[in-house]
């Protein structure tokens, strides 16, 4: 019986220690499961490509005008972005500007990347158009092209800053009116729950021809312009809707616009699918 237990208590001793030499031939399998590589980006046809977006606003406002005379708008979307960065995209809201329809159809498509995490670049092209029209002689519809840059800072603050500067360029603008150049910087801080501040400095200019030109635009001359300031917070509730409340306001366009510029307040409720 000894010889017995003797003999298994060698064997168990040349098993660990077998057991502990073949261990330390290589690294030892960590205590957690690896993570799984990622897989292959979504094919450019894949419906996940795909969003759409509708929102409510108590004012269609658009660089500081209102496009609604001061009334609510029903706003919706479509858009198409191409895994390697390219997209197109198309945008409608109700309008009553008195060129004879209530709505507006915009269209998109450029080229926008985020590059080493933190900067995005945007060129694209848009086209304005009001099917429907016909209480003015000429398309009211016009194209621009769009150049964006932003920044977000890589800080661990409770606050992230974004910023970004932009240029829109029209060789026609709204109903033949000649020229058109917006620049604007963009300025928005990431809070802590899903909230966030945002802030906007534009300048509009428009050189003037079928509707600002031969004295009809600013002051007697031809075109106009005018700076635009907004300042907005917002809360994006996950799964569920953004809720934005923004304050506009305009200075240089006293008297042309009328109510359509100035002081507004305006909340916008939207959702993306």
């Amino acid at each position: 019986m000894k010889k017995l237990m003797a003999m298994f208590l060698a064997t168990l001793m040349m098993f660990l220690v077998g057991g502990v030499a073949f261990a330390g031939e290589g690294e030892p399998e960590p205590l957690v499961a690896k993570e799984e590589a990622p897989g292959p980006p979504e094919p450019w046809y894949s419906p996940k490509n795909i969003t759409g977006n509708v929102a409510f606003t108590t004012n269609y406002m658009f660089r500081g005008v209102s496009q609604t005379n001061n009334n609510p708008a029903i706003q919706g979307g479509l858009d198409y972005v191409h895994p390697l960065g390219f997209y197109l995209g198309v945008w409608g809201s109700n309008v009553d500007l008195g060129i004879g329809t209530s709505l507006e159809l915009d269209y998109k498509g450029g080229f926008a990347k985020t590059f080493f995490d933190d900067f995005k670049i945007d060129v694209g092209a848009l086209y304005y158009s009001y099917p429907g029209w016909n209480d003015v002689p000429k398309n009211p519809g016009y194209f621009e092209t769009h150049l964006g840059v932003f920044y977000t800072m890589p800080v661990q603050w409770p606050v992230v800053p974004t910023m970004g500067v932009g240029w829109n360029w029209s060789p026609n603008f709204f109903y033949h009116d000649g020229t058109g150049n917006y620049v604007n910087g963009l300025l928005d801080f990431a809070l802590p729950w899903n909230f966030g501040l945002g802030g906007e400095v534009g300048y509009q200019s428009v050189q003037g021809d079928t509707f600002s030109g031969d004295g009809k635009g600013q002051n007697g001359g031809n075109g106009y312009d005018y700076m635009y300031y907004r300042a907005s917070i917002y809360n994006n509730i996950p799964g569920w809707f953004k809720l934005d409340l923004s304050y506009m306001n305009t200075s240089g366009t006293k008297g042309y616009f009328g109510d359509l510029t100035g002081p507004k307040v305006v909340f916008t409720v939207s959702r993306t699918f």
